[in-house]
């Protein structure tokens, strides 16, 4: 098996539940950047997985092509989003709106998702508002890669008191990512 994650989510994940992770299922990547580095989906697609990969940055579509959803996704209509030459740290930021957003609800309505395996995100300090665009209830996603602490920005632990008031479990926590798992 080859790992992917840039603080090994994926290993952990396929280590500590190898049955769940080896029947392929639908995932969720939200600010998914590049295909392979530093994805935590990758090894998802090797076992056969299909899933949505989204992010604000139309850069990664060339890396994509018709795989990839370009849109910066909220709770909120409108933000202000900045590409970074740096890509992977592209964001919401602070400032004037110039971006309309979409609900994920949206995209998964019109992608036809009743469940989800796995859901990542990683959108640069905008992960709560990411979560809150949805109805979590409707697809009880089994585990969840959340970023809190984002470079720039620190640490938010907003999506973690969600999750566990939603109950959920932190099973792991990396340097940048908390892993959730559904009980």
């Amino acid at each position: 098996m080859r790992y992917y994650s840039e603080y090994g989510e994926d290993s952990h994940l396929f280590c500590r539940y190898p049955d769940f992770f080896s029947k392929p299922q639908f995932y969720v990547d939200i600010g998914c950047a590049h295909p392979a580095a530093g994805s935590n989906t990758a090894f998802l697609r090797e076992l056969g997985w299909k899933g949505l990969h989204i992010d604000g940055d139309k850069s990664w579509e060339q890396y994509w092509g018709s795989d990839f959803i370009h849109a910066v996704v909220s709770n909120v209509p409108k933000v202000r989003f900045e590409t970074n030459p740096v890509h992977v740290l592209s964001r919401v930021g602070e400032g004037e709106p110039n971006t309309a957003t979409v609900p994920l609800s949206d995209i998964l309505e019109r992608a036809g998702v009743d469940k989800i395996g796995l859901m990542s995100i990683d959108v640069e300090g905008h992960e709560y508002e990411v979560l809150s665009s949805f109805d979590i209830s409707e697809y009880w996603p089994k585990f969840i890669i959340s970023e809190y602490n984002t470079a720039g920005i620190g640490e938010d632990y907003s999506v973690k008191n969600y999750l566990e008031a939603m109950g959920y479990e932190t099973i792991h926590k990396t340097v940048a990512n908390f892993i959730y798992h559904k009980k």
